[in-house]
């Protein structure tokens, strides 16, 4: 209910354990989903850091299917990538992500794939 306690909280996991692929994902999560309010120069530098520690989780764990899962999303939601959206997302969706993952992957796959076939 509060996601900026939540990165906090988040922040002093990957403090302690800096390859913490769970810390790392959901925390690159949350800085996206409350970069939506943010002023643009803000939002830039917040979407920056998200992509980046999704990024970083994949690296750590590449079999992690939620880090592909949102950085999919942010690619496709944030900042309009849906060619790099869909590689990860594809991803996402052959490593069989959580149901509780898996509701707002299926809802974007498609979108996805349309916006990919119009050369988005």
């Amino acid at each position: 209910s509060d996601p900026e306690q939540a990165i906090e909280l988040y922040n002093d996991v990957v403090k302690l354990d800096p390859d913490n692929v769970e810390a790392l994902t959901y925390r690159s999560w949350l800085i996206a989903l409350i970069s939506r309010d943010a002023a643009d120069d803000i939002k830039i530098v917040a979407l920056a850091a998200a992509t980046q520690g999704l990024e970083r989780a994949i690296q750590v764990d590449p079999q992690y299917p939620d880090a592909h899962c949102f950085l999919g999303i942010v690619y496709f939601r944030f900042l309009e990538q849906a060619s790099l959206a869909k590689k990860q997302l594809d991803v996402c969706v052959a490593m069989n992500p959580p149901a509780s993952v898996t509701s707002f992957v299926n809802a974007i796959v498609k979108e996805v794939d349309a916006a990919v076939k119009r050369g988005g």
